[in-house]
């Protein structure tokens, strides 16, 4: 139940596309030293991640730093391929019966959606 004047408005925020993907990796890469072969796989990194949510790419970020680090503490790069393995550890929570559910429910409640 909701009323007014507390939490009176329900959204659905949808998982980001292609473009808000990009963007957010983007957000993440300014802050980690990679090299160029990242940038050159970006439009592959957002390709994998389809399905991920923004928290869920951030945490890709951070574990392939920890990846990198993982593999040798000096590192002062985060290499594609640490991106790729965080990738495979990293899976997207967001299951298509999730995107099905609130599919339908936001049809049936009148929930908007942004």
């Amino acid at each position: 139940m909701l009323r007014p004047g507390r939490i009176d408005r329900m959204l659905y925020v949808a998982p980001p596309d292609a473009p808000s993907r990009e963007a957010i990796f983007r957000i993440q890469l300014k802050r980690i030293p990679h090299p160029e072969e990242v940038e050159a796989a970006l439009s592959d990194l957002v390709k994998e991640t389809d399905g991920y949510s923004g928290a869920e790419l951030a945490g890709v970020c951070r574990e392939a730093c920890l990846n990198a680090l993982r593999e040798d503490l000096g590192s002062k790069e985060v290499a594609l391929r640490h991106f790729r393995a965080a990738i495979k550890t990293i899976p997207p929570r967001i299951t298509q019966e999730m995107h099905e559910f609130y599919a339908r429910f936001q049809a049936t409640s009148g929930i908007e959606s942004i």
